[in-house]
Order: C-alpha cells, then structure tokens, then sequence
C-alpha cells in the first residue's frame, strides 16, 4: 500500500514483473497489484556513464542521486572546489564520490574521506575513486558523519540532500553541518552548495558563527564558513 509512486516506478514495474494497475484511493493510499508474467531479465546497474568535465567513466550504482547524469548543483560546485594545504578533507554525503576526486585532483597530498547513509553510494565511490587514484581513500557507511574522530579534518565539502521522499527536510542539512563542526580542525572550512532559496549560509553562521557567499548562479549558491 502507498501513497505516493512515480509514474516511472509503474513503468518498472511492468517492465520486469508484468501488468500492473492501482486500486481506488482510500484516505489517499492504493493498492498496487503486479501479475507476474516477465522472465528473468539482467540488471542494468551498475551505469557506466561519460561526464565532459571527467576524463575517465564513472560507475553509478542504483539507488545513487541523479545516477545516468551529472546533477546541476554539483557542477556548478566542481568550480569551486578549492586549492589549498588541506591534509583531510571529507566528501559529505558523497553519492558517487565525484566531488570527492574532484577535491583530490586539486589537491593530490591530501587525504580524502566519503561518507554517506547509502551503501549504494560509497560502493559507487569506492569503485570510482580506486579507478582514479592508487592510494586510498577512507569510506564511511553512516548517517552524515556521526560519532567520527573530533578536530580531524580541514575542509569539508558538501551538497546536502533536501528531500526525504516527497518532504522538504531541513534536518538532514543541521546534522551534516553539526557533525562537519565536531569534526573540522581549528581554522578548518565547511564549503556547501545548495539551491538559492535554502539559504544555508544563515544555517552555516547559526553552526560556525560566520560565513560566506563564495559564488551564486540562478538557481544556487556557494557558500562557506571556518571553525574558529
């Protein structure tokens, strides 16, 4: 019984069970009846994808965050990822580890972290990063990044979910930034990118006690904040 599935989920389920129809609505929740006629069919997953501004193939996993293509905040955030003398730095929620290996091919000494709640994700991470670089790299199957080492890293980068289903959640970004707190050193900086109407520069000075607009476009904003 649901009460919200994407047209595209109908499509699927047709697709590898068979003929698929919903009941009439009770209180806002159907009934959803499959009839198995399809045979076994091979998975399609994981995707092998070719982004322009990557010169090696990336792997997706299902289950990752806009897995056949690059997502538009995360390019505008590839722009800005900075140069610099960090020695840690964290992919927070990193789906497929693309900002990840970005930050590492700005900064080749550095040590890179990845985290995120779906395993999904940090497989797909994990297969990516190995495909770009020899050493390794740390990953952390967690929600956010909860209960890690304190004062330990110098620069997290993040783009914060902002759905849970079919709700806007602000939640999930408070906690990111809170644990990106805990665990950034002194003087370590927090680099977010989020859609504009978010405003998590308010959320990030409400967490750091300052922060700033690195760069906006028409839809988003960069923005960052230091542990002082």
């Amino acid at each position: 019984m649901i009460k919200h599935l994407a047209p595209a989920s109908f499509t699927l389920l047709e697709k590898y069970i068979g003929p698929t129809k919903a009941s009439l609505a009770q209180k806002k929740a159907r009934l959803i009846y499959s009839s198995f006629t399809k045979s076994a069919v091979t998975s399609s997953y994981p995707l092998t994808i070719q982004l322009d501004c990557f010169d090696r193939k990336i792997i997706n996993h299902s289950n990752v965050f806009s897995r056949d293509k690059l997502d538009i905040g995360t390019r505008f955030f590839l722009d800005y990822i900075p140069q610099g003398d960090y020695k840690t730095i964290l992919d927070l929620g990193c789906g497929n580890g693309i900002v990840g290996i970005k930050a590492k091919i700005n900064n080749p000494n550095a040590k890179i972290i990845f985290s995120d709640e779906s395993f999904m994700s940090i497989e797909s991470a994990r297969a990516n990063y190995k495909n770009y670089f020899e050493d390794q790299a740390d990953f952390y199957w967690t929600n956010c990044f909860e209960n890690q080492s304190e004062n330990s890293l110098d620069l997290v980068l993040c783009n914060p979910p902002f759905h849970l289903g079919h709700n806007i959640e602000d939640g999930i970004s408070t906690q990111m930034f809170t644990d990106a707190y805990k665990s950034l050193k002194q003087n370590g900086i927090i680099r977010v990118v989020g859609n504009s109407h978010l405003a998590y520069q308010l959320k990030l000075k409400k967490i750091f006690g300052n922060s700033q607009i690195i760069s906006t476009n028409n839809k988003f904003i960069i923005c960052e904040s230091i542990k002082k």
